[in-house]
C-alpha cells in the first residue's frame, strides 16, 4: 500500500521534491520537458522516491507529445544503469540548482545509489524487410514516423497516417497527445500533393489484409509495430526501405556518439546542406 502511494504521490506531483513536482505538472500541460529535466527526472523517480523504472516509462509514453517508444525506454534503462550496465545516472543537488538558476535546490536526493541490477542481455534484431518487386500508388505511415520529405520522390496517390486508439495500444496515452498527433498530420496534408487520410488500427488492418498492394513505413518499435505484428498478414512484404533509413541505420548500433561522428558523411551522402 505504501509503495502504492508512492506511485501516486510522483505521477500527481505531490512528493516532498518540488522540482520533480513542477516536472511532473509542466509535463501534463505541455507534454514536453527539456531534455535534462528528463535526466533529473527519471534518476529521482528510481534512486530517490525508489520506483520501477518502468512505471516511469510508461508515464513518459502517456504525456510526452514526442515520446518514442525505443528512445524513451533505453533512455530511462540508461539513467537506471541496465542499458550501458553498472553505469546509471544520478541527479545532484548542485546540478539541479546550477541549471535551474536556483530556482530549484532540493536538499533529500539519494546521490549515493548504486545502479539498477539486471543479468538480462538482448541481441539487435534486423528489421525483416523483403525486396518490394511492385510499385504502389498507396501507403501507410504512423504517428511515430512523420518525415514526408521522400514523397515527392515516388508515385503515391493516397497517403495514410495510423493513429492507434487507446483501445489499440499496449500504453495509453493522454487525449492531448492524440490530438497533437492529429494537428501535425492535419498540417502535413496542407504541404503534399497527395491525398491524406487519418485511419485508425482496425482500419489500417482491413486495409492491407484486403489488398497486399500497400506499402508500409517501418514503425519502429513500440504499439504501432504490436500492432502489425498481431493484425497484419504478409506485413513485412510490404515494409518499404528508404535511402534515408538504409544508410544512416548502419551508424545506429553503438550509441548516439558513433551516430555523432557520422553527421558529416550523413549530410554528405544524403545531399542534406
Amino acid at each position: 500500500l505504501e509503495k502504492n502511494k508512492n506511485y501516486y504521490n510522483a505521477i500527481e506531483g505531490l512528493t516532498d521534491i518540488g522540482c520533480f513536482n513542477s516536472w511532473v505538472k509542466e509535463l501534463k500541460s505541455n507534454g514536453f520537458l527539456h531534455n535534462h529535466a528528463r535526466m533529473w527526472f527519471a534518476s529521482i523517480w528510481i534512486f530517490t522516491l525508489e520506483l520501477p523504472w518502468q512505471l516511469g516509462a510508461e508515464f513518459f509514453l502517456k504525456y510526452l507529445s514526442d515520446a518514442d517508444s525505443a528512445s524513451n525506454t533505453l533512455s530511462w534503462r540508461w539513467v537506471a544503469g541496465i542499458q550501458t550496465k553498472g553505469k546509471h545516472y544520478l541527479a545532484k543537488n548542485w546540478n539541479i540548482a546550477k541549471f535551474t538558476n536556483s530556482s530549484f535546490s532540493p536538499a533529500f536526493l539519494n546521490e549515493s545509489a548504486v545502479p539498477v541490477n539486471d543479468s538480462r542481455n538482448y541481441t539487435f534484431t534486423k528489421i525483416d524487410y523483403s525486396d518490394l518487386e511492385f510499385e504502389s500508388e498507396s501507403i501507410v505511415m504512423f504517428d511515430n514516423e512523420l518525415n514526408t520529405d521522400f514523397l515527392s520522390n515516388n508515385n503515391y496517390k493516397r497517403v495514410y497516417f495510423c493513429v492507434l486508439s487507446n483501445e489499440e495500444r499496449q500504453v495509453e496515452i493522454c487525449q492531448k497527445n492524440i490530438k497533437y498527433k492529429e494537428s501535425v498530420i492535419e498540417n502535413l496534408s496542407k504541404v503534399n500533393d497527395c491525398s491524406f487520410n487519418k485511419i485508425t488500427g482496425s482500419q489500417l488492418a482491413s486495409l492491407v489484409n484486403s489488398d497486399d498492394n500497400v506499402h508500409l513505413v517501418y514503425p519502429g518499435v513500440g504499439d504501432n509495430l504490436n500492432f502489425l505484428n498481431k493484425q497484419i498478414k504478409s506485413r513485412s512484404k510490404s515494409f518499404i526501405k528508404r535511402k534515408e533509413d538504409m544508410f544512416c541505420f548502419q551508424f545506429s548500433n553503438k550509441g548516439f556518439f558513433n551516430f555523432k561522428k557520422n553527421i558529416p558523411r550523413i549530410i554528405n551522402e544524403l545531399d542534406l546542406s
